[in-house]
Protein backbone atom coordinates (compact mmCIF):
# COMPACT_ATOMS: atom_id res chain seq x y z
CA UNK A 1 0.00 0.00 0.00
CA UNK A 2 2.71 2.67 1.04
CA UNK A 3 4.51 1.75 -2.47
CA UNK A 4 2.11 2.59 -4.87
CA UNK A 5 1.31 5.65 -2.77
CA UNK A 6 4.59 6.93 -2.80
CA UNK A 7 4.25 6.02 -6.71
CA UNK A 8 1.40 8.04 -7.37
CA UNK A 9 3.39 10.76 -5.60
CA UNK A 10 6.67 11.22 -7.11
CA UNK A 11 4.74 10.75 -10.89
CA UNK A 12 2.42 13.40 -10.05
CA UNK A 13 5.18 15.70 -9.21
CA UNK A 14 6.98 15.51 -12.66
CA UNK A 15 8.68 12.14 -12.53
CA UNK A 16 12.27 14.17 -11.17
CA UNK A 17 15.18 12.19 -11.04
CA UNK A 18 18.59 12.78 -9.85
CA UNK A 19 20.72 15.14 -12.19
CA UNK A 20 17.82 16.43 -13.78
CA UNK A 21 15.26 15.60 -16.70
CA UNK A 22 12.59 12.72 -16.81
CA UNK A 23 13.18 9.03 -17.13
CA UNK A 24 12.40 7.85 -20.40
CA UNK A 25 10.15 4.41 -20.62
CA UNK A 26 12.94 2.87 -21.88
CA UNK A 27 15.28 3.67 -19.29
CA UNK A 28 12.87 3.12 -16.36
CA UNK A 29 12.56 -0.87 -17.02
CA UNK A 30 16.30 -0.92 -17.62
CA UNK A 31 16.95 0.99 -14.21
CA UNK A 32 13.89 -0.75 -12.72
CA UNK A 33 15.70 -4.08 -13.81
CA UNK A 34 18.59 -2.87 -12.37
CA UNK A 35 17.60 -1.60 -9.34
CA UNK A 36 16.10 -5.66 -8.69
CA UNK A 37 19.97 -7.04 -9.47
CA UNK A 38 21.33 -4.75 -6.95
CA UNK A 39 19.16 -5.98 -4.31
CA UNK A 40 20.27 -9.58 -4.95
CA UNK A 41 24.22 -8.35 -5.18
CA UNK A 42 23.49 -6.95 -1.86
CA UNK A 43 21.99 -9.55 0.19
CA UNK A 44 24.80 -11.97 -1.22
CA UNK A 45 27.62 -9.12 -0.35
CA UNK A 46 28.36 -9.35 -4.53
CA UNK A 47 30.60 -6.41 -4.57
CA UNK A 48 34.03 -6.26 -6.53
CA UNK A 49 36.79 -3.65 -7.36
CA UNK A 50 36.58 -2.80 -11.15
CA UNK A 51 38.76 -4.90 -13.40
CA UNK A 52 39.63 -7.14 -10.65
CA UNK A 53 36.30 -8.83 -9.63
CA UNK A 54 38.07 -11.51 -8.14
CA UNK A 55 39.77 -9.38 -5.26
CA UNK A 56 36.95 -9.80 -2.90
CA UNK A 57 36.76 -13.31 -2.43
CA UNK A 58 40.54 -13.17 -2.19
CA UNK A 59 39.66 -10.84 0.93
CA UNK A 60 37.23 -13.50 2.22
CA UNK A 61 38.79 -16.42 2.09
CA UNK A 62 40.49 -16.20 5.31
CA UNK A 63 37.56 -15.76 7.32
CA UNK A 64 35.36 -18.61 5.29
CA UNK A 65 35.90 -21.53 7.53
CA UNK A 66 36.25 -19.85 10.55
CA UNK A 67 32.43 -18.67 9.66
CA UNK A 68 31.33 -21.83 8.73
CA UNK A 69 32.12 -23.56 12.01
CA UNK A 70 30.71 -20.98 13.60
CA UNK A 71 27.41 -21.27 11.82
CA UNK A 72 27.35 -24.68 11.91
CA UNK A 73 28.32 -24.88 16.08
CA UNK A 74 25.27 -22.10 16.24
CA UNK A 75 22.88 -23.94 14.15
CA UNK A 76 23.69 -27.90 15.90
CA UNK A 77 22.64 -25.89 18.94
CA UNK A 78 19.31 -24.91 17.43
CA UNK A 79 18.76 -28.17 15.90
CA UNK A 80 17.85 -29.05 19.85
CA UNK A 81 15.04 -26.64 19.62
CA UNK A 82 11.54 -27.23 17.78
CA UNK A 83 12.12 -26.15 14.71
CA UNK A 84 10.13 -23.17 13.38
CA UNK A 85 6.78 -23.90 10.91
CA UNK A 86 6.96 -22.05 7.82
CA UNK A 87 3.85 -19.98 6.70
CA UNK A 88 2.86 -17.15 4.12
CA UNK A 89 6.40 -15.78 4.57
CA UNK A 90 7.66 -16.58 1.25
CA UNK A 91 5.32 -14.48 -0.20
CA UNK A 92 5.09 -11.57 2.03
CA UNK A 93 8.82 -11.68 2.05
CA UNK A 94 9.59 -11.18 -2.14
CA UNK A 95 6.63 -8.80 -1.96
CA UNK A 96 8.37 -6.84 0.91
CA UNK A 97 11.78 -7.51 -0.94
CA UNK A 98 10.62 -6.14 -4.47
CA UNK A 99 8.37 -3.39 -3.25
CA UNK A 100 11.45 -2.06 -1.28
CA UNK A 101 13.81 -2.00 -4.00
CA UNK A 102 11.64 -0.54 -6.70
CA UNK A 103 11.89 3.29 -5.63
CA UNK A 104 15.88 2.57 -6.32
CA UNK A 105 15.24 2.49 -10.17
CA UNK A 106 15.00 5.90 -9.98
CA UNK A 107 18.32 6.46 -8.64
CA UNK A 108 19.73 3.50 -9.97
CA UNK A 109 22.73 5.47 -11.32
CA UNK A 110 23.93 6.42 -7.91
CA UNK A 111 22.42 3.02 -5.96
CA UNK A 112 24.45 2.13 -3.02
CA UNK A 113 23.96 -0.95 -0.40
CA UNK A 114 22.41 0.85 1.95
CA UNK A 115 19.34 1.96 -0.09
CA UNK A 116 18.49 -1.37 0.16
CA UNK A 117 18.08 -1.84 3.77
CA UNK A 118 14.18 -1.66 3.85
CA UNK A 119 14.02 -4.36 0.93
CA UNK A 120 16.79 -6.85 2.59
CA UNK A 121 14.52 -6.95 5.89
CA UNK A 122 11.92 -8.65 3.37
CA UNK A 123 14.80 -10.69 2.02
CA UNK A 124 15.46 -11.97 5.35
CA UNK A 125 12.14 -12.73 5.84
CA UNK A 126 12.13 -14.83 2.57
CA UNK A 127 15.16 -16.92 3.02
CA UNK A 128 13.95 -17.15 7.07
CA UNK A 129 10.17 -18.83 5.58
CA UNK A 130 12.49 -20.95 2.71
CA UNK A 131 15.30 -22.52 5.19
CA UNK A 132 12.56 -22.81 7.48
CA UNK A 133 11.01 -26.27 5.02
CA UNK A 134 14.68 -27.22 3.93
CA UNK A 135 17.43 -29.50 6.53
CA UNK A 136 19.09 -27.48 9.35
CA UNK A 137 22.59 -28.23 6.54
CA UNK A 138 21.51 -26.15 3.78
CA UNK A 139 20.94 -23.31 6.47
CA UNK A 140 24.12 -23.48 7.78
CA UNK A 141 25.50 -22.81 4.27
CA UNK A 142 23.08 -20.14 3.61
CA UNK A 143 23.93 -18.41 6.51
CA UNK A 144 27.65 -19.35 6.47
CA UNK A 145 27.77 -17.96 2.83
CA UNK A 146 25.70 -14.25 3.43
CA UNK A 147 28.43 -13.70 6.24
CA UNK A 148 30.87 -14.40 4.01
CA UNK A 149 29.43 -11.76 1.21
CA UNK A 150 28.84 -8.98 3.79
CA UNK A 151 32.62 -9.50 5.41
CA UNK A 152 34.21 -9.03 1.63
CA UNK A 153 31.94 -6.16 0.31
CA UNK A 154 32.60 -4.43 4.19
CA UNK A 155 36.39 -4.98 2.62
CA UNK A 156 36.22 -3.15 -0.20
CA UNK A 157 38.75 -0.71 -0.66
CA UNK A 158 36.89 1.46 -3.37
CA UNK A 159 33.73 3.01 -4.23
CA UNK A 160 32.18 3.62 -7.84
CA UNK A 161 32.59 7.00 -8.87
CA UNK A 162 30.67 6.71 -12.40
CA UNK A 163 26.99 7.33 -12.87
CA UNK A 164 26.03 3.80 -13.91
CA UNK A 165 22.96 1.55 -13.39
CA UNK A 166 25.08 -1.52 -13.32
CA UNK A 167 28.11 -0.64 -11.51
CA UNK A 168 29.20 -3.43 -9.84
CA UNK A 169 30.05 -1.35 -6.52
CA UNK A 170 28.27 0.89 -4.09
CA UNK A 171 28.76 4.67 -4.71
CA UNK A 172 28.85 5.34 -1.18
CA UNK A 173 29.98 2.24 1.11
CA UNK A 174 32.06 1.99 4.44
CA UNK A 175 35.54 2.55 2.49
CA UNK A 176 33.62 5.71 1.56
CA UNK A 177 32.58 7.00 5.03
CA UNK A 178 35.62 6.39 6.68
CA UNK A 179 37.65 8.11 4.32
CA UNK A 180 35.22 10.58 4.27
CA UNK A 181 35.10 10.93 8.20
CA UNK A 182 38.67 11.13 8.78
CA UNK A 183 39.34 13.77 6.12
CA UNK A 184 37.10 15.61 7.44
CA UNK A 185 38.12 15.15 10.94
CA UNK A 186 41.66 16.41 9.95
CA UNK A 187 39.94 19.65 7.98
CA UNK A 188 38.15 20.94 11.11
CA UNK A 189 40.74 20.47 12.91
CA UNK A 190 43.01 22.58 11.06
CA UNK A 191 40.32 24.98 10.81
CA UNK A 192 39.76 25.07 14.58
CA UNK A 193 43.54 26.20 14.86
CA UNK A 194 43.42 28.52 12.49
CA UNK A 195 40.33 30.28 13.70
CA UNK A 196 39.21 29.01 17.15
CA UNK A 197 35.75 30.91 17.24
CA UNK A 198 34.27 33.30 14.33
CA UNK A 199 32.71 36.33 14.55
CA UNK A 200 28.77 35.87 14.30
CA UNK A 201 27.10 35.99 10.89
CA UNK A 202 30.62 34.72 9.37
CA UNK A 203 30.32 33.16 5.95
CA UNK A 204 33.40 30.60 4.73
CA UNK A 205 34.05 29.41 1.79
CA UNK A 206 35.87 26.58 0.33
CA UNK A 207 37.88 26.16 -2.85
CA UNK A 208 39.07 22.31 -4.67
CA UNK A 209 37.85 20.74 -1.41
CA UNK A 210 36.82 17.13 -2.09
CA UNK A 211 32.90 16.76 -2.16
CA UNK A 212 32.73 13.13 -0.69
CA UNK A 213 34.95 14.73 2.17
CA UNK A 214 31.67 16.06 4.11
CA UNK A 215 32.80 19.04 5.23
CA UNK A 216 30.58 21.24 3.31
CA UNK A 217 27.08 20.30 2.51
CA UNK A 218 24.16 22.81 2.00
CA UNK A 219 24.87 26.02 3.95
CA UNK A 220 27.15 24.87 6.18
CA UNK A 221 25.41 22.38 9.09
CA UNK A 222 28.74 20.82 10.05
CA UNK A 223 30.48 24.69 10.14
CA UNK A 224 27.60 25.10 12.55
CA UNK A 225 27.78 22.20 14.44
CA UNK A 226 31.90 22.67 14.94
CA UNK A 227 31.27 26.20 16.45
CA UNK A 228 28.35 26.11 18.15
CA UNK A 229 26.84 28.65 16.43
CA UNK A 230 23.51 28.65 14.05
CA UNK A 231 24.87 32.22 12.80
CA UNK A 232 27.55 30.79 10.51
CA UNK A 233 27.16 29.82 6.89
CA UNK A 234 29.47 27.56 4.72
CA UNK A 235 29.56 27.35 0.65
CA UNK A 236 31.36 26.08 -2.17
CA UNK A 237 33.85 28.58 -3.77
CA UNK A 238 31.53 28.43 -6.72
CA UNK A 239 28.68 29.38 -4.87
CA UNK A 240 30.48 33.02 -3.63
CA UNK A 241 26.96 34.58 -4.91
CA UNK A 242 25.27 33.18 -1.54
CA UNK A 243 27.64 34.80 0.71
CA UNK A 244 26.45 38.48 -0.72
CA UNK A 245 24.54 40.51 1.95
CA UNK A 246 25.73 38.30 4.37
CA UNK A 247 26.34 40.65 8.33
CA UNK A 248 29.95 38.75 9.44
CA UNK A 249 33.40 38.76 7.53
CA UNK A 250 33.77 36.26 4.90
CA UNK A 251 36.70 33.40 4.99
CA UNK A 252 38.63 31.75 2.07
CA UNK A 253 39.86 28.34 3.08
CA UNK A 254 41.06 26.50 0.12
CA UNK A 255 42.44 22.62 0.34
CA UNK A 256 45.57 20.47 -0.68
CA UNK A 257 44.83 17.25 -0.52
CA UNK A 258 44.53 16.48 3.04
CA UNK A 259 45.45 20.34 4.35
CA UNK A 260 43.21 23.30 4.50
CA UNK A 261 45.08 26.89 4.22
CA UNK A 262 43.46 30.09 4.20
CA UNK A 263 43.48 32.56 1.73
CA UNK A 264 43.49 36.67 2.28
CA UNK A 265 39.71 38.28 1.21
CA UNK A 266 42.26 40.82 -0.56
CA UNK A 267 41.31 42.47 -4.23
CA UNK A 268 43.96 40.15 -5.61
CA UNK A 269 42.00 37.56 -4.33
CA UNK A 270 38.69 38.79 -5.92
CA UNK A 271 39.84 39.22 -8.87
CA UNK A 272 41.35 35.35 -8.77
CA UNK A 273 37.93 34.22 -7.77
CA UNK A 274 36.22 35.87 -10.99
CA UNK A 275 38.89 34.33 -13.20
CA UNK A 276 38.48 31.10 -11.25
CA UNK A 277 34.54 31.49 -11.07
CA UNK A 278 34.41 32.12 -15.00
CA UNK A 279 36.41 29.15 -15.83
CA UNK A 280 33.98 26.73 -14.11
CA UNK A 281 31.22 28.35 -16.17
CA UNK A 282 29.57 29.51 -13.24
CA UNK A 283 28.48 33.50 -14.15
CA UNK A 284 26.50 34.01 -10.83
CA UNK A 285 29.80 33.57 -8.59
CA UNK A 286 32.46 35.50 -11.10
CA UNK A 287 29.50 38.14 -11.43
CA UNK A 288 29.28 38.70 -7.60
CA UNK A 289 32.76 38.34 -7.11
CA UNK A 290 33.53 41.26 -9.73
CA UNK A 291 30.53 43.29 -8.24
CA UNK A 292 32.53 43.12 -5.21
CA UNK A 293 35.67 44.35 -6.54
CA UNK A 294 33.90 47.07 -8.20
CA UNK A 295 32.36 48.06 -4.55
CA UNK A 296 35.90 48.43 -3.11
CA UNK A 297 37.53 50.24 -6.90
CA UNK A 298 34.71 51.86 -8.70
CA UNK A 299 36.56 53.07 -11.35
CA UNK A 300 38.91 49.58 -12.40
CA UNK A 301 38.55 49.54 -15.73
CA UNK A 302 40.11 45.96 -16.04
CA UNK A 303 36.28 44.77 -13.67
CA UNK A 304 34.18 46.73 -15.47
CA UNK A 305 35.74 44.59 -18.93
CA UNK A 306 35.79 41.38 -17.15
CA UNK A 307 31.44 42.94 -15.80
CA UNK A 308 31.01 43.38 -19.27
CA UNK A 309 31.19 40.04 -20.72
CA UNK A 310 29.45 38.19 -17.68
CA UNK A 311 26.82 40.25 -18.44
CA UNK A 312 26.46 39.47 -22.47
CA UNK A 313 26.75 35.31 -21.16
CA UNK A 314 23.34 36.22 -18.90
CA UNK A 315 21.73 37.94 -22.10
CA UNK A 316 22.01 41.48 -21.28
CA UNK A 317 23.66 43.24 -24.08
CA UNK A 318 22.41 46.84 -22.89
CA UNK A 319 24.04 46.10 -19.37
CA UNK A 320 27.11 44.78 -21.41
CA UNK A 321 27.80 47.64 -23.74
CA UNK A 322 27.26 49.92 -20.56
CA UNK A 323 29.86 48.25 -18.65
CA UNK A 324 32.48 48.56 -22.02
CA UNK A 325 31.97 51.94 -21.78
CA UNK A 326 32.78 52.07 -17.91
CA UNK A 327 35.54 50.61 -18.99
CA UNK A 328 36.94 52.90 -21.85
CA UNK A 329 35.40 51.09 -24.71
CA UNK A 330 32.95 52.08 -27.50
CA UNK A 331 30.55 48.98 -28.34
CA UNK A 332 31.08 49.50 -31.95
CA UNK A 333 29.93 46.72 -34.01
CA UNK A 334 32.54 46.77 -37.12
CA UNK A 335 34.89 44.18 -37.64
CA UNK A 336 38.78 44.61 -36.41
CA UNK A 337 41.23 45.40 -39.25
CA UNK A 338 43.92 44.68 -37.04
CA UNK A 339 43.39 40.64 -37.68
CA UNK A 340 44.22 40.47 -40.88
CA UNK A 341 47.56 42.77 -39.88
CA UNK A 342 48.02 40.50 -36.78
CA UNK A 343 48.06 37.27 -38.95
CA UNK A 344 50.53 38.40 -41.41
CA UNK A 345 52.77 39.37 -38.47
CA UNK A 346 52.19 35.98 -37.17
CA UNK A 347 53.38 34.38 -40.69
CA UNK A 348 56.73 36.48 -40.29
CA UNK A 349 56.81 34.87 -36.59
CA UNK A 350 56.26 38.27 -35.14
CA UNK A 351 54.57 37.26 -31.81
CA UNK A 352 54.67 40.52 -30.26
CA UNK A 353 54.35 42.42 -32.71
CA UNK A 354 50.82 40.24 -33.42
CA UNK A 355 49.77 40.96 -29.99
CA UNK A 356 51.15 44.85 -30.29
CA UNK A 357 48.10 45.42 -32.53
CA UNK A 358 45.29 43.12 -31.38
CA UNK A 359 45.57 44.35 -27.74
CA UNK A 360 44.05 47.74 -29.11
CA UNK A 361 41.95 46.19 -31.43
CA UNK A 362 39.78 44.72 -29.00
CA UNK A 363 39.31 47.76 -27.43
CA UNK A 364 38.24 49.62 -30.93
CA UNK A 365 36.35 46.80 -31.80
CA UNK A 366 35.29 45.28 -28.70
CA UNK A 367 32.20 43.56 -30.47
CA UNK A 368 34.43 41.98 -33.02
CA UNK A 369 34.54 37.85 -31.65
CA UNK A 370 37.49 36.94 -34.38
CA UNK A 371 40.07 39.98 -32.49
CA UNK A 372 39.20 38.35 -28.85
CA UNK A 373 39.74 34.71 -30.65
CA UNK A 374 42.85 35.26 -32.07
CA UNK A 375 44.65 37.51 -28.73
CA UNK A 376 43.77 34.76 -26.81
CA UNK A 377 45.21 32.03 -28.71
CA UNK A 378 48.96 34.70 -28.15
CA UNK A 379 47.80 35.35 -24.40
CA UNK A 380 48.17 31.21 -24.26
CA UNK A 381 51.48 31.27 -24.51
CA UNK A 382 52.17 34.43 -22.34
CA UNK A 383 51.39 33.43 -18.91
CA UNK A 384 52.74 36.77 -17.38
CA UNK A 385 49.13 37.99 -18.66
CA UNK A 386 47.46 37.24 -15.81
CA UNK A 387 44.04 35.77 -16.99
CA UNK A 388 44.17 37.15 -20.78
CA UNK A 389 43.42 33.72 -22.41
CA UNK A 390 40.50 33.50 -20.24
CA UNK A 391 38.90 36.63 -20.89
CA UNK A 392 39.53 36.71 -24.33
CA UNK A 393 38.59 33.72 -24.84
CA UNK A 394 35.46 33.83 -22.87
CA UNK A 395 34.51 36.86 -24.77
CA UNK A 396 35.03 34.89 -27.86
CA UNK A 397 32.79 32.34 -27.06
CA UNK A 398 30.07 34.98 -25.74
CA UNK A 399 30.19 36.80 -28.44
CA UNK A 400 29.95 33.86 -31.11
CA UNK A 401 27.88 31.49 -29.45
CA UNK A 402 27.59 29.30 -32.22
CA UNK A 403 30.87 28.95 -33.29
CA UNK A 404 32.44 25.20 -32.65
CA UNK A 405 35.95 26.84 -32.73
CA UNK A 406 35.54 29.20 -30.03
CA UNK A 407 34.19 26.47 -27.54
CA UNK A 408 36.92 24.44 -28.65
CA UNK A 409 39.67 27.02 -27.73
CA UNK A 410 37.24 27.68 -24.23
CA UNK A 411 37.36 23.49 -23.64
CA UNK A 412 41.23 23.90 -24.14
CA UNK A 413 41.98 26.42 -21.21
CA UNK A 414 39.61 24.77 -19.12
CA UNK A 415 41.11 21.36 -18.97
CA UNK A 416 44.32 23.22 -19.26
CA UNK A 417 43.49 25.03 -15.64
CA UNK A 418 42.72 21.37 -14.47
CA UNK A 419 38.64 22.03 -14.94
CA UNK A 420 38.25 18.75 -16.08
CA UNK A 421 34.31 17.86 -16.81
CA UNK A 422 33.59 21.12 -17.46
CA UNK A 423 36.46 20.99 -20.47
CA UNK A 424 34.74 17.88 -21.54
CA UNK A 425 31.23 19.72 -21.79
CA UNK A 426 32.83 22.47 -24.16
CA UNK A 427 34.42 19.95 -26.02
CA UNK A 428 31.66 17.52 -26.88
CA UNK A 429 29.10 21.21 -27.42
CA UNK A 430 31.65 21.71 -30.23
CA UNK A 431 31.76 18.88 -31.56
CA UNK A 432 27.93 19.46 -31.48
CA UNK A 433 28.36 22.42 -33.02
CA UNK A 434 30.05 21.04 -35.77
CA UNK A 435 33.68 21.10 -36.96
CA UNK A 436 35.84 20.09 -39.67
CA UNK A 437 37.08 16.26 -39.80
CA UNK A 438 40.54 17.36 -38.81
CA UNK A 439 39.34 19.68 -36.08
CA UNK A 440 37.28 17.09 -34.82
CA UNK A 441 39.67 14.33 -34.87
CA UNK A 442 41.74 16.64 -32.60
CA UNK A 443 38.63 17.59 -30.22
CA UNK A 444 38.14 14.02 -29.51
CA UNK A 445 41.85 13.25 -28.59
CA UNK A 446 41.30 15.41 -26.21
CA UNK A 447 38.06 13.85 -24.65
CA UNK A 448 39.93 10.58 -24.81
CA UNK A 449 43.03 12.43 -22.74
CA UNK A 450 40.16 13.64 -20.03
CA UNK A 451 38.78 10.52 -19.64
CA UNK A 452 41.91 9.45 -18.12
CA UNK A 453 41.54 11.67 -14.76
CA UNK A 454 37.86 11.97 -14.84
CA UNK A 455 36.13 10.75 -11.90
CA UNK A 456 35.93 6.87 -12.66
CA UNK A 457 39.36 6.47 -14.57
CA UNK A 458 41.57 4.08 -14.22
CA UNK A 459 43.97 6.29 -12.62
CA UNK A 460 41.43 8.09 -10.34
CA UNK A 461 40.68 4.44 -9.03
CA UNK A 462 44.41 3.95 -8.72
CA UNK A 463 45.39 7.02 -6.42
CA UNK A 464 42.24 6.27 -4.44
CA UNK A 465 43.82 2.20 -4.19
CA UNK A 466 47.10 3.51 -3.18
CA UNK A 467 45.34 6.19 -0.22
CA UNK A 468 43.86 3.12 0.90
CA UNK A 469 47.13 0.80 1.27
CA UNK A 470 48.97 3.96 2.74
CA UNK A 471 45.52 4.13 5.55
CA UNK A 472 46.50 0.52 6.64
CA UNK A 473 50.17 0.57 7.05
Amino acid sequence: LAWPAWALVWWLRGAPRTGGGALETSELARDAVAALAHLAQTAAGLEWRAGDPTRGLRLGLALLLPALALVIAALALMRRMTPPRASGGVLAGAAWAVLGALPVTFVAPIWSGYYYLFALCGVALLLGALLARARWGWAAVALAALAFGSNTARQLDEFSFARSAWAGESHVNRFYIARAGALMARYLAQLRAMHPSLPPGSTVLFAHLPAFAGLQSADGPVLRWAYRDSSLRSYYLSGFAAAHGRPGPLYLFTAHGDSLSELPMDDDELRSIVLSTMLNDDVAASRDACDRLLARHPDERQAHYWSAWLAWERGDRAGAEAELRRAGVEPTASRAPEVAAALARLAARDTAGAVALLEPAVENHPLDPNAHALLADLYVGRPQVTGGASVESFAARVLAPDDARAWWRWGYLQARNERYEQAAHSLEHALTLGLSPGDAAAVRRMLDELQTVLPGSAAAREELRTTARRARR
